[in-house]
């Protein structure tokens, strides 16, 4: 959705300038679909057991776009099955939902966590100056965005949620105590 190398491009106040304007897009935007998503029955409180069940929602809302294979990629990766499932990008609508539900990722653990906050990735980092999620042990960062499309995409090419219960614990794990 929002690659490494635009955001490596960012100035340190571009970023922090970017991440703002994320956070505030997002939280914004994000009150009327989880209206929707409430209205349907689906937990919307920002607890770490809503995150799953509003992926899932969302899922048949995120529309796709056909994309052609590269050339430039060697045909023995070309004809496997896991390239050839990856042939497609969000479109636009999509990628709205997208950023929201990674705004909602990051608004989830920071809210649960007292220790957790937003900032920007570290320079030196592949995710340098991306919106990520800061606190954790190791000095790890959570990017939600890649966490989210990542998660997605492994939802619509295995059918299951699996893959965004295991993050979430996996996450959960890192908080300092």
């Amino acid at each position: 959705m929002d690659d490494f190398t635009f955001f490596e491009s960012l100035t340190q106040k571009e970023a922090q300038d970017y991440l703002e304007a994320f956070r505030s897009e997002c939280s914004s935007k994000i009150v009327e679909t989880l209206r929707d998503a409430s209205s349907a029955g689906v937990r919307t409180d920002f607890s770490l057991e809503s995150i799953a069940p509003l992926m899932v929602w969302l899922l048949p809302r995120l529309d796709t776009i056909a994309r052609p294979e590269d050339p430039a990629v060697a045909e023995w990766i070309r004809v496997t099955p896991g390239y050839k499932s990856g042939l497609y990008d969000f479109s636009e609508p999509a990628k709205s939902l997208l950023r929201q539900m990674a705004y909602y990722l990051g608004e989830t653990f920071v809210r649960h966590f007292p220790a957790l906050r937003w900032s920007t990735g570290q320079k030196k980092s592949a995710l340098c100056h991306m919106p990520v999620i800061t606190g954790f042990a190791h000095q790890l960062e959570l990017p939600p965005l890649l966490v989210v499309e990542n998660s997605l995409r492994k939802m619509i090419e295995a059918g299951t949620s699996d893959c965004v219960t295991k993050a979430v614990t996996v996450w959960s794990e890192f908080v300092d105590a």
